[in-house]
């Protein structure tokens, strides 16, 4: 009898996402999303949330789920805006995070291996499963109870929402001393009047004229430590290579190696090639042998030659020249440092006798301080802890979330400059929305 499969259980989404209003094709490539939360959620008072965005292609090839777009906000923040870099189908995960871990495990979520690569992987695919969750708690390893909720969603972008690229020759002198290409117009303007067309015109002749001075240095340095691993004893590799590796600024790190079955490198062992007689079956084998005189362990037997020599005649003055003197210097030598150790402890029992007292006293009194304002800090947290759920209460409640997102009715984070802040973003954002596309990756 052929077994049922279990149906897999769903949790009800702890979170809901608002993004243009719950059209599946995007009208921009920059998209603001909001987001709101159920009341169990509401009561664990989140402060974070992660988004994960992924293409159809990295939706395809990605089987870690570690590759993407990830972007962290705090959930005062209330609205986020995603710059999307390819057209076609989108999908989108929300993780909430919540306790006083949130903010290093969303940390954590979008910590980079490299451009658009993560550590931690999150498996869009099977994110609302509720036994997901709780494989997922297991991976945050020291931040496992800061993981609350998540919820996915899927979106197209439509293929003419992107900038033109610029010219091939434009793209890569204003984006050349940038890691990564610019990725939208405002971007590539500000790199381009800001940096590309008058300063990084002498920059990068000023940039040539050190590179040539650093060549010849690092030659020069290549020279010194050449001929000094030779004078200890050590062989180099070939003099001439190394020369043209440290004139193109190329690393040199590997010829410091000590590898028996590579080139002999600088620094590498105190020996030299020899080859060894033939083997029983008939190859011939190649090994290392020490140098049996190194140009440093000449010039130290010649300065031990020289020091014994030198202290003999020393001694010999001192013994029968001047053994009195000698003998009176001695003694007050001794005297002098039998004074300063005994002035050192009795300064020692003086400053000890003196501030023990008045070391406990000051403990006592640091430790009364110390309870008044852990007291004093509890009450303060509980208070914002008490504001920060009446405001999620208020404004992020799965039941007060809209049609679609409209930048005149985003809720007010509670501080002051926290608002102020908010203001000038959605400002930018608004006005970044219209005048600067992004570029369409290839």
């Amino acid at each position: 009898m052929a077994q049922t499969k279990k149906p897999v259980k769903k949790t009800i989404p702890g979170i809901r996402l608002v993004l243009n209003g719950g059209k599946p094709e995007m009208d921009s490539a920059t998209i603001p999303i909001q987001w709101f939360f159920t009341k169990a959620v509401t009561a664990r008072k989140p402060t974070y949330i992660v988004f994960f965005v992924q293409n159809e292609r990295q939706t395809k090839d990605d089987t870690n789920g570690t590759w993407g777009r990830r972007y962290m906000y705090r959930v005062e923040q209330s609205v986020a805006f995603l710059q999307l870099f390819s057209s076609g189908y989108h999908r989108v995960a929300a993780i909430a995070l919540a306790g006083p871990n949130a903010k290093k495990a969303a940390q954590s979520l979008v910590k980079r291996k490299r451009y658009n690569h993560y550590n931690q992987s999150i498996m869009i695919g099977e994110i609302e499963d509720a036994t997901y969750i709780k494989e997922q708690q297991k991976h945050f390893a020291y931040y496992s109870d800061a993981f609350i909720a998540a919820v996915t969603d899927e979106f197209t972008i439509p293929g003419g929402l992107f900038a033109p690229p610029p010219p091939a020759w434009k793209k890569k002198w204003v984006n050349r001393f940038f890691e990564h290409d610019a990725e939208d117009e405002c971007q590539f303007r500000k790199r381009a009047w800001g940096f590309a067309y008058h300063l990084q015109i002498f920059l990068f002749l000023i940039w040539h004229i050190i590179r040539a001075i650093v060549g010849m240095v690092y030659c020069f340095y290549v020279l010194i430590a050449s001929f000094l691993s030779w004078f200890f004893g050590f062989q180099t590799k070939n003099i001439w290579w190394m020369l043209k590796q440290a004139w193109k600024l190329e690393s040199l790190y590997d010829v410091y190696k000590c590898d028996s079955y590579e080139d002999l490198s600088v620094l590498r062992c105190r020996t030299y090639k020899k080859k060894y007689p033939k083997r029983t079956d008939g190859s011939y084998g190649f090994g290392q042998v020490d140098m049996k005189f190194t140009p440093i362990g000449i010039v130290g037997w010649i300065f031990m030659g020289l020091s014994i020599i030198i202290i003999g005649y020393a001694l010999g003055l001192i013994i029968y020249r001047s053994l009195d003197d000698l003998s009176t210097i001695l003694r007050g030598l001794g005297l002098a440092v039998g004074m300063i150790f005994l002035m050192y402890l009795v300064r020692k029992i003086i400053i000890t006798i003196y501030t023990t007292n008045y070391m406990k006293q000051r403990k006592a009194q640091a430790e009364e301080i110390k309870m008044w304002r852990e007291k004093e800090k509890m009450v303060k947290q509980n208070q914002k802890q008490s504001q920060y759920l009446n405001w999620l209460q208020k404004n992020m409640w799965i039941k007060k979330a809209p049609k679609q997102v409209d930048l005149g009715k985003i809720p007010q984070p509670l501080t002051r400059k926290d608002r102020l802040v908010q203001s000038f973003r959605l400002s930018y954002w608004a006005t970044k929305i219209k005048v600067c596309r992004p570029f369409e990756e290839s």
